[in-house]
């Protein structure tokens, strides 16, 4: 078994699919608050539950080295991660901000971190199904 080809990967790949699926759940929970109060609150658990699962993608052994083949792969993801979360702290502080107009707030939400999560997730897609010999 090569490097680029590790079909053990997928019950690891499997588990953080459902894991993100799960994330898009409370990405939902965030895009459909009709009230900063909601809205807060949802960025909160979103952001809790992200720092957990970055943890545990990050930590040794853990699914980023795993997908990682490449130079810099692993250090880019993890960046990301961290800008993921600036991204929502920058959001609750808008969010917060009672003289923004709700309209621009929820745009921002919608826009900002939604692709953003969806653009990471894309990159460890590609990086997981090239680990497990699918593309």
């Amino acid at each position: 078994m090569t490097r680029e080809n590790d079909p053990t990967l997928l019950p690891t790949w499997a588990a953080v699919e459902m894991e993100h699926e799960h994330m898009y759940t409370l990405f939902s929970n965030l895009e459909e608050a009709e009230e900063r109060d909601e809205a807060l609150e949802a960025l909160g658990q979103l952001e809790t539950w992200l720092q957990r699962h970055f943890a545990q993608e990050e930590k040794p052994g853990g699914f980023l080295e795993r997908i990682c083949t490449g130079p810099g792969e692993a250090d880019a993801l993890r960046e990301e991660h961290r800008s993921l979360l600036v991204l929502i702290e920058r959001t609750r502080d808008v969010v917060a901000d009672v003289t923004a107009p709700w309209n621009e707030v929820a745009q921002k939400i919608m826009g900002d971190i939604g692709s953003g999560l969806r653009a990471h997730e894309n990159r460890e897609r590609t990086l997981a199904h090239r680990r497990l010999g699918l593309s």
